[in-house]
């Protein structure tokens, strides 16, 4: 994926481990996309998901190699172009306009 100045964007995620397997999900949605204005945001979101397997090296000691995904998406939320929810919450579109992904 590599890395940039200005290419950073934080996320929030669960991770499993069971009988040896690895599973990790991370993500942040735009900032602005339940935001009731109708305006226009920069905005950007964040995908991660890895998956991997446990090897035991000592009794509690494990490596635990990992293959995945990752997406940085940069752009605008438009607050005129919504979609509301059946339980009343506005959904704004995201347009991408930069990506970084691997």
């Amino acid at each position: 994926m590599g890395y940039g100045r200005g290419v950073s964007n934080g996320a929030v995620g669960v991770s499993l481990a069971i009988k040896g397997f690895y599973a990790g999900v991370m993500g942040w949605p735009s900032s602005h996309e339940n935001d009731m204005g109708v305006d226009k945001w920069s905005d950007k979101t964040t995908t991660v998901v890895h998956i991997g397997y446990q090897i035991p090296i000592v009794k509690n000691l494990r490596f635990i190699p990992v293959i995945g995904y990752a997406k940085i998406a940069y752009g605008t939320t438009d607050g005129s172009d919504y979609t509301i929810s059946d339980s009343g919450i506005v959904h704004n579109k995201f347009s991408e306009k930069k990506v970084f992904r691997g």
